[in-house]
């Protein structure tokens, strides 16, 4: 029984607690400044501000740079199409480090003085 009422009153102490308006705490709001912006004193509602608008800000980017992601790959895909066979081959051999078979044709060679 008395473990029960201490138990009671123990609850009831941390619900006032927790209740009672007492300090108005102040939000702490996650984010980064730009450089050198802690220096201009910035009230906590223009932090907040400043945060909300990178927040934003690095959504869209990183959407962005999905778009980007996905132009990239599919640029490539069209460039090996237009490959033949051999010089796909060829390329794969080249990309992978092996050494190319064959010097270029298009090249010319140094003249002797």
């Amino acid at each position: 029984m008395k473990y029960a009422v201490s138990t009671a009153l123990m609850l009831a102490v941390a619900l006032c607690l927790l209740l009672s308006p007492g300090q108005a705490q102040e939000k702490k709001y996650k984010g980064t400044l730009p450089a050198n912006w802690k220096k201009l004193n910035l009230s906590n509602e223009q932090m907040a501000k400043v945060y909300d608008i990178r927040k934003e800000a690095k959504v869209k980017v990183m959407d962005l740079q999905k778009q980007i992601d996905t132009i990239k790959t599919k640029e490539k895909a069209d460039m090996f199409a237009v490959l033949t066979a051999e010089q796909k081959t060829k390329l794969t051999k080249i990309l992978s480090g092996e050494p190319a078979d064959e010097p270029r044709k298009d090249k010319v060679p140094p003249k002797d003085k």
